[in-house]
């Protein structure tokens, strides 16, 4: 029910958005929504016929807005901005339709490979339909933990699970060689996050390591964990811990719990 009340209030913010639709027109909200100004009436379909980049505004990116909403890769406002957030989740759809790059046996080849081949913060024409056929499915089946985090080194993704389904595609930045982010694959049941840091902000001391809104894991004597960061590029780079965006941990902070289980893997 909630789910439903949530994508009715996206495609109603989309709508809203939207020039008039001419009396008597057939066209289904999320698919005629958006594109260049003259993306409206009979000439609905150029919406899916431009290329978007940052920096871009108007129907278009309303669009784009509304299905990386429903996809999950964006949690940000439906206002026709292409901004650095919606460019970020555009590069975090490409991570997950790509091939997996880290690989904790090779992890000097898996960062070169991710310098070389960054995914794209680019919208082209060819991904509207990727974009529309991609199903946000739940990786690695644990039905006995219904609410819980996935890691994917490989593809350097975040999976929050609510209720057994897929609530947030995140991007993120694992460990570089030779710091080292810690797997859990030896837990039958992974890991928990067993510490939230009761700052909310930046470190105090100047130069020091980001600790926003962190979220620690593994083992009581090791202060690995998950936390926003300014800096979070396209490749493993932090010292250990799993960096997110700002806007990304401010939404997460709010879903994660004590005791709740988080897997981190490869492949």
């Amino acid at each position: 029910m909630r789910r439903t009340l949530i994508t009715t209030l996206v495609l109603a913010l989309v709508v809203l958005t939207a020039p008039a639709i001419p009396a008597g027109a057939s066209v289904d909200v999320i698919e005629g929504v958006g594109g260049l100004d003259e993306c409206s009436g009979e000439f609905l379909d150029l919406c899916e016929q431009v290329r978007l980049t940052e920096g871009d505004e108007g129907r278009a990116v309303v669009h784009l807005q509304g299905l990386l909403y429903l996809k999950k890769f964006y949690r940000g406002p439906i206002d026709g901005v292409f901004d650095r957030e919606v460019a970020v989740s555009v590069a975090t759809f490409h991570k997950a339709i790509g091939p997996a790059r880290s690989d904790d046996s090779n992890r000097w080849q898996a960062v070169a490979n991710w310098k070389a081949n960054p995914p794209s913060e680019d919208f082209s024409i060819e991904d509207w339909e990727r974009l529309k056929a991609f199903e946000p499915s739940v990786p690695k089946g644990r039905m006995h933990q219904p609410d819980r985090v996935e890691v994917d080194i490989g593809h350097q993704l975040l999976y929050l699970i609510l209720d057994h389904r897929v609530d947030a595609i995140v991007h993120v930045s694992t460990g570089y060689n030779p710091y080292h982010t810690p797997r859990t694959g030896y837990r039958v049941n992974g890991s928990e996050f067993y510490h939230r840091h009761p700052y909310n902000g930046w470190s105090p001391k100047p130069g020091a390591w980001s600790i926003y809104k962190f979220w620690a894991y593994l083992g009581r004597d090791n202060n690995y964990g998950i936390h926003g960061y300014r800096d979070v590029p396209y490749f493993p780079a932090s010292h250990g811990c799993i960096r997110v965006n700002v806007w990304d941990a401010d939404y997460l902070d709010l879903r994660f719990f004590i005791g709740m289980p988080i897997h981190v893997w490869d492949e």
